[in-house]
């Protein structure tokens, strides 16, 4: 769970945790609230900050668990009740750090930041499993197939 890529990379543990507590706090903000009520998302959005909530997964099974809870967590507060009925692409959208706020539109938080940066610490993820010599592969990354043969 130490390994890295590189020396000034995280971590695969820290690449877990930084993916599940985005995800949560990304969740937060886009049914409009703040990343601050989710004290893992805080610590994500808020970088500088050396306080992680929750303990380092040390192991494979709770760095799983990790994923999963934040699954979870992410589905649930995307309940129908919470969105709005349609989301306005250009509803200005703040990500608040310590000093400063970055300011979005809505479809630019998801498109040029939330997605890429998921996809990023997954593959990174991904990489460093496939480094130590866990047997996964493409398919394992990508999911189950959007489509059917024949």
């Amino acid at each position: 769970m130490d390994s890295r890529l590189a020396p000034d990379m995280l971590s695969l543990a820290q690449q877990v945790v930084v993916l599940a507590d985005s995800l949560e706090g990304a969740a937060a903000l886009l049914t409009g609230r703040d990343a601050a009520e989710v004290p893992s998302a805080a610590w994500v959005f808020n970088r500088g900050s050396d306080h992680l909530v929750g303990p380092m997964p040390r192991t494979l099974g709770q760095a799983r668990d990790r994923l999963d809870e934040a699954r979870r967590s992410v589905l649930a507060s995307l309940d129908a009740p919470r969105l709005p009925a349609r989301q306005d692409a250009s509803r200005p959208l703040i990500v608040a750090r310590p000093g400063h706020a970055r300011h979005f539109a809505l479809d630019r938080f998801v498109d040029d930041y939330l997605l890429p940066n998921a996809y990023f610490h997954l593959t990174m993820i991904h990489a460093l499993l496939r480094h130590a010599g866990v047997p996964i592969g493409k398919a394992d990354y990508e999911g189950p197939r959007p489509y059917t043969l024949g």
